[in-house]
């Protein structure tokens, strides 16, 4: 027990030590010489255009994960292009939605269990004041699942929005992978079953799984 509460101890610190550090650095942005702003410029600008793109698939799927990779991205690019921070509408959007809901729900709805509806109230001239499902109150452990709805990581059973992130992380970079050694002069399929993967070798057909990953890229999926 002592060792676990340990390790949360300074998995908080390290945490907390992240955050402060990059508080004083928004605050007092660091100079970047001539050279290194040109040695990555290239990348930021790539990585500005990234975050664009993500508004589109955003706005296909809702998967939160591309907000929060855009924030990244914008927040990477923007020292080196000497810019200041600036998220776009789409951006601030989604966390004011969600800032909205965490305050007005998880925080601000009274003590109770929103799977157990409010009694009816009986009235002193015989009506029945009854109540919506807005009004049964939340668990402790259900603020926390509100919070998460509110910033899109908890919805439809079965849909696990940074896993799907997660795969199709995997899937862009088995492309890249396959598209260099297709480049060497391999087929396909012979660029499929070259790849060091586990996933690809041993679960499934890997030629398939590329094509699903390149319909996946192009939107099509």
């Amino acid at each position: 027990m002592g060792f676990g509460m340990t390790k949360e101890h300074t998995r908080r610190r390290f945490r907390y030590g992240k955050e402060d550090g990059l508080r004083s650095s928004l605050a007092n942005p660091p100079q970047l010489s001539t050279a290194e702003r040109r040695a990555k410029r290239r990348y930021a600008e790539g990585a500005l255009a990234s975050a664009e793109a993500l508004e589109v698939i955003y706005l296909e799927d809702r998967n939160p994960v591309h907000v929060w990779d855009a924030i990244v991205q914008i927040h990477y690019a923007s020292p080196i292009l000497d810019i200041p921070i600036q998220l776009p509408p789409w951006v601030l959007a989604y966390l004011i939605t969600a800032a909205s809901e965490i305050m007005g729900r998880a925080v601000a709805h009274p003590s109770g269990n929103r799977h157990r509806p409010k009694a009816p109230i009986k009235n002193p001239d015989g009506t029945m004041t009854r109540f919506s499902d807005s009004y049964a109150g939340l668990t402790a452990a259900q603020r926390r699942d509100v919070v998460l709805e509110a910033l899109g990581f908890m919805g439809p059973r079965g849909r696990n929005p940074i896993a799907q992130a997660r795969r199709d992380s995997l899937g862009e970079m088995r492309v890249i992978q396959v598209n260099a050694l297709r480049r060497q002069g391999h087929s396909a399929s012979a660029a499929a079953e070259q790849l060091d993967d586990h996933d690809m070798k041993y679960r499934g057909d890997p030629a398939r799984k590329m094509r699903h990953h390149r319909r996946k890229l192009r939107g099509e999926s």
